[in-house]
């Protein structure tokens, strides 16, 4: 199969909000215009997926007999993904745990940033949580002192600009 670049397959903008899907939408062969994704139970595969893509959440399973036969011939059934068990991920990062364990692995599963790459446990190393501080400027300025307050908003801007790493879980703000 060859496509031409998505700009010159012509797409109808308005076909996207005229589709009546019972789940998402992806898109085509192509992989340019929208079409209905399957859901739970449908029809999924083939070569390029011609026979249709699953919805979020859901995976095109194959029967064991269709490893045998050639892309093309290759139908599957769209299926939930199984969700992992709590007890398969690591302890959850929390303030305590990783101030105790600092280069413990740990489930950072309620992260203010999911990575795909990092599953539904979102395991990820202590050390790469972080604990925000308060800034150490310590100065009390009067309200018309304009040089103390110059003073205190640069040494606060330096603290927020200085390099972090990225926050795990909430818990360890």
């Amino acid at each position: 199969l060859q496509c031409p670049p998505c700009e010159r397959i012509h797409c109808s903008s308005r076909r996207a909000l005229k589709l009546q899907c019972k789940g998402g939408v992806t898109t085509g062969v192509c992989g340019c215009c929208p079409v209905c994704a399957k859901t739970e139970g449908e029809t999924c595969g083939g070569t390029w997926d011609y026979l249709g893509k699953c919805d979020e959440g859901l995976v095109c399973v194959f029967q064991d007999s269709a490893a045998a036969k050639p892309d093309a011939e290759r139908k599957g059934i769209c299926k939930a993904i199984e969700q992992l068990d709590a007890e398969s991920c690591q302890p959850e990062c929390t303030k305590e745990y990783c101030q105790a364990n600092p280069s413990a692995i740990c489930s950072a599963s309620t992260s203010l940033q999911n990575k795909e790459c990092q599953g539904s446990c979102q395991h990820t190393s202590c050390s790469s949580c972080l604990l925000l501080k308060r800034p150490s400027c310590s100065q009390t300025c009067a309200p018309s002192d304009s040089t103390c307050l110059q003073h205190f908003g640069k040494c606060v801007h330096n603290h927020l600009t200085a390099p972090h790493s990225p926050i795990c879980h909430n818990n360890l703000q």
